[in-house]
């Protein structure tokens, strides 16, 4: 029987690679200040009028439908004189490969080539021709979790979002990595981390998925430093935040909804506390040791990118 072992490193990079450019695109920039005044180099838009195929072709409609849409979605710009290279290649491995992985062909080989339309001062327009040898369809056999103590396996198993003898669909295996994750978060394990091990079964054409947690330590509240809330959010948000109380970082969701609020935390490892500062007074600009960031998502950015301070 031939069988592959994708061991954590593999399996990890090819889950984080499918996300990790869409990631950056989101992650903090630098704020706009008096002592920042050069501007970057000019960039040009990318745009992508039309997407094509071979005749030979055998890729289902739902999956050229499906690559049409993300494609469309996709916002990419390239400095003035940048190769083609820069943009096609993030086009290709992230966004194409991501459809094909999504719907079960894991080990899908595909190639984007770009045909230049028209060429402006500031906007290219092209066309893309899509070639895939999509390979075999895999489907999920055996789901398993390792070391896993904190929560019943039951409860873990709920968030799982695919089943046995569906299609092996990346971005639900990454979905349910996340939903576990924020399951932990809830208890004070922001520290937790899952291991993905996948055993490929090419006989039965199916992958069997270990999760592997390394669950970590507890956090507690430390300080909490509340800024430009009404007495009754204030009031809410400290009855979640207790000092002493297991840091619950779900109780941040609402308050991270709106914009503009900013939330950031120390970490102290030898202490198991989280020191807190949430303030709905600024605009987006987080001022840290070493500079100022600004966060485009509150909710996601500026909340994990305080956790890298340990004291």
């Amino acid at each position: 029987m031939a069988r592959r072992t994708y061991p954590r490193f593999a399996a990890a990079v090819f889950l984080i690679s499918l996300v990790a450019p869409f990631v950056s695109i989101a992650s903090p920039q630098e704020c706009n200040t008096a002592s920042r005044a050069v501007d970057g180099p000019q960039q040009i838009k990318i745009n992508i009028v039309s997407v094509e195929f071979p005749t030979n072709d055998t890729s289902s409609d739902e999956i050229r439908t499906q690559l049409r849409r993300d494609i469309k979605k996709w916002d990419f710009s390239v400095d003035v004189g940048a190769p083609d290279t820069d943009w096609v290649e993030e086009l290709n491995n992230v966004v194409v490969r991501n459809v094909f992985a999504n719907a079960g062909y894991f080990l899908a080989q595909t190639t984007t080539t770009p045909y230049l339309i028209r060429a402006e001062a500031q906007e290219r327009f092209y066309a893309v021709r899509i070639d895939v040898e999509s390979g075999v369809l895999y489907r999920l056999g055996e789901l398993r979790f390792e070391n896993v103590t904190v929560f019943p396996q039951g409860d873990l198993r709920k968030l799982v979002r695919l089943t046995t003898g569906d299609p092996f669909d990346v971005g639900k295996v990454r979905g349910t990595i996340e939903s576990i994750s924020r399951l932990y978060s809830t208890k004070g394990y922001i520290d937790m981390t899952i291991e993905p091990r996948m055993e490929i079964d090419d006989q039965k054409q199916q992958i069997d998925l270990t999760l592997r947690l390394s669950e970590e330590v507890q956090y507690r509240v430390g300080t909490v430093e509340i800024s430009g809330l009404d007495n009754e959010a204030k009031n809410w948000l400290a009855s979640q935040l207790a000092p002493g109380g297991i840091f619950d970082r779900s109780a941040l969701d609402s308050f991270l909804d709106e914009a503009g609020r900013n939330v950031t935390f120390n970490r102290h490892t030898n202490e198991r506390t989280v020191d807190i500062v949430l303030d709905s007074r600024k605009t987006g600009c987080v001022e840290r040791p070493g500079g100022i960031w600004q966060t485009p998502n509150p909710r996601t950015e500026t909340l994990e990118s305080g956790d890298e301070e340990e004291g």
